[in-house]
C-alpha cells in the first residue's frame, strides 16, 4: 500500500512530465534612423522566422510605455480589412525574426472596429509598403523603408514548465531523504 508521501511524489511526477511548453518570452527593439527608439516584449511560439500565437505584447518608446493593453493587427491589401481598412484586427499580426517579413500593428484600441487610439506601433512590408511607426501622443517616429539592420528580436531563456516540474521532484526527494534520516 502507498503511504501519502508516495502518492503525492507520483502525483508530482506525472504533473511534471505531462505539462506542455508555454508560450515563450520575446524581447524586441527597433532603433529609428533619427535616433528614437523602440523596445517591448510579447509572449509566442518561434515557428522557423515567424512568432505565431503572439500575446502579452509590451511595446516602450523612447523608455515610455505605450499603453497598458495592446492589440495585435494584421496590414491587409487593397483597403480588404474591417469596415474597407488597410487593417484588420480579426487576423493576427505577422511578426518575424527578418524586419523583412513583419506585417503588424501594436495599438492600444481594438482598431479599426473602435478608433479611439492614442498610441501605437507598426512594421509593414506588403503590398508595396515598406515602414515602421511608432506614435503616441506627444511624440512620433517613423522610417521608410525599414531598415532591417535596425530590428532585433529574440527569446529569453525562461525555464521549460516540465523543467519546474522536475526541479519540484528533486525537492520532493530531499524531503524524503531528510525525512527518512530523522526516523533514524
Amino acid at each position: 500500500m502507498l503511504n501519502k508521501f508516495t502518492k503525492t511524489v507520483a502525483a508530482s511526477a506525472l504533473l511534471g512530465l505531462s505539462i506542455t511548453a508555454n508560450a515563450g518570452l520575446f524581447e524586441f527593439s527597433y532603433l529609428f534612423q533619427d535616433g528614437s527608439s523602440v523596445t517591448g516584449s510579447l509572449t509566442g511560439d518561434a515557428n522557423g522566422l515567424y512568432i505565431e500565437n503572439v500575446d502579452n505584447v509590451s511595446v516602450q518608446f523612447n523608455g515610455v510605455e505605450l499603453s497598458t493593453q495592446l492589440w495585435d493587427v494584421a496590414f491587409v491589401p487593397s483597403g480588404t480589412g474591417v469596415n474597407g481598412d488597410w487593417w484588420d484586427n480579426r487576423i493576427d499580426g505577422i511578426v518575424s525574426f527578418d524586419a523583412s517579413l513583419n506585417n503588424f500593428l501594436f495599438i492600444n484600441s481594438d482598431y479599426p472596429t473602435d478608433y479611439n487610439f492614442s498610441a501605437y506601433f507598426y512594421m509593414i512590408n506588403d503590398n508595396g509598403y515598406n515602414n515602421a511607426v511608432v506614435y503616441n501622443t506627444s511624440n512620433s517616429a517613423s522610417d521608410g523603408p525599414i531598415n532591417s539592420n535596425a530590428w532585433s528580436i529574440a527569446e529569453v531563456s525562461v525555464p521549460e514548465p516540465g523543467t519546474l516540474g522536475l526541479l519540484g521532484l528533486g525537492l520532493l526527494g530531499v524531503v524524503a531523504s531528510r525525512r527518512k534520516l530523522n526516523k533514524a
